[in-house]
């Protein structure tokens, strides 16, 4: 958690001075360190996998719900982009820098960018 591949390029280097260069044990590196293309937005990917699963049981898409999103960090954001790019309402969203809600729905690009931009939520 609040890590990025920088962060782990620097883990696997101090695990590389004692065990050796073993690029496997550690995830989410960069791609010219044997990182995996795609790899920044696969937890947030398999989020959204396993809760269309779950609503194809109950005959629900995430078009048909609006969604409140609790960590707005790595794993959130691109949760949070996904549910916007299949139709689904994100209301809320919130994280170590605040929060915003919008009961007709958020913007989830704008406030990436504005994430971006200004480090924060709650100046959107």
């Amino acid at each position: 958690m609040g890590t990025n591949a920088q962060t782990m390029a620097w883990i696997l280097d101090e695990y590389s001075k004692f065990h050796g260069h073993s690029p496997a044990v550690m995830t989410r590196k960069p791609i010219d360190l044997g990182g995996s293309l795609g790899r920044e937005a696969a937890t947030g990917r398999g989020v959204i996998y396993a809760t269309e699963s779950l609503f194809a049981e109950y005959g629900k898409s995430i078009k048909d719900l609006t969604f409140a999103i609790q960590g707005f960090g790595n794993v959130g954001s691109w949760a949070a982009m996904l549910v916007h790019e299949r139709g689904g309402k994100v209301i809320a969203a919130s994280g170590i820098t605040g929060a915003v809600k919008n009961p007709n729905g958020i913007d989830i690009p704008t406030l990436l960018n504005h994430k971006e931009a200004m480090g924060s939520l709650k100046t959107f």
